[in-house]
């Protein structure tokens, strides 16, 4: 829950970021990417309380620092949604292993 949830100040940074420089398509991309991110950790958050379980909020890192440019943007972007994967993939993994099907079926739905 904590990742989608930085997932999404991070891209909401870069989406003020690219707006802020004139790229218009690249901030609405992101703004969109932004919410979509919002949406997964919400869905994490109400499948968490339908189980019965507490929810724990934590707090998330500030934004790094602005991009040197767009390219730097986009490559700082990929290696993020790149390390949010790996998050999403090692809780599928942990959950298949644990048998626990529920919880994959809604990692595979994010």
């Amino acid at each position: 829950m904590t990742k989608e949830a930085s997932a999404s100040q991070i891209y909401l940074f870069y989406a003020a970021w690219a707006s802020g420089k004139g790229y218009g398509g690249i901030a609405n991309f992101l703004f969109r990417h932004a919410n979509e991110e919002r949406n997964h950790m919400m869905k994490i958050l109400e499948f968490i309380l339908e189980r019965g379980a507490k929810v724990k909020v934590e707090a998330i890192p500030a934004p790094p620092d602005d991009p040197t440019g767009v390219q730097n943007c986009i490559d700082q972007i990929f290696e993020h949604e790149v390390d949010n994967t790996r998050g999403t993939y090692k809780l599928v993994k942990m959950s298949f292993n644990e048998e626990d099907w529920a919880t994959c079926i809604l990692c595979n739905s994010l």
